[in-house]
């Protein structure tokens, strides 16, 4: 006996699944991204990766936000952002930030800084809007 079964894709648990529509979130899958500073390397630089649920049409500006409340390392002094806008043009879905961690004020104890995602063309996407970033010194292993 054979038999099938229909399934409606227009939701799913994460909330938002709106097909079709692009709108944008990071590319974490939900997790913290840990950076580690080496000691005597006097900075360490890493990406944060965004993405659309789907190709979008024309120009559109995303933006890093650092969330200030909710952070213990200090643009400026623990950090300073590369990168922080990126333009994503017609046909794309992904694009990236780029972010430098300094050594001098990193702590083997440990920092955190919460950026959040923002575009005035684009809307957020339910879910993965927000990017923790965990930073600590660490000494080389020999």
């Amino acid at each position: 006996m054979l038999s099938f079964t229909l399934v409606n894709c227009s939701t799913d648990d994460k909330g938002e699944r709106e097909y079709g529509v692009a709108s944008i979130n990071f590319l974490n899958q939900g997790q913290a991204k840990n950076v580690f500073v080496l000691s005597d390397s006097g900075y360490t630089d890493t990406v944060l990766e965004f993405g659309s649920i789907s190709a979008v049409s024309g120009t559109h500006t995303v933006r890093l936000v650092p969330d200030v409340a909710n952070s213990t390392a200090v643009e400026g002094v623990d950090y300073t952002i590369v990168r922080g806008t990126d333009e994503l043009s017609s046909g794309e879905s992904t694009g990236n930030f780029t972010l430098r961690f300094l050594e001098g004020p990193a702590t083997q104890e440990g920092k955190t800084v919460v950026f959040r995602i923002e575009s005035e063309t684009l809307p957020n996407t339910t879910y993965n809007n927000v990017q923790i970033v965990n930073v600590s010194l660490t000494c080389p292993i020999d």
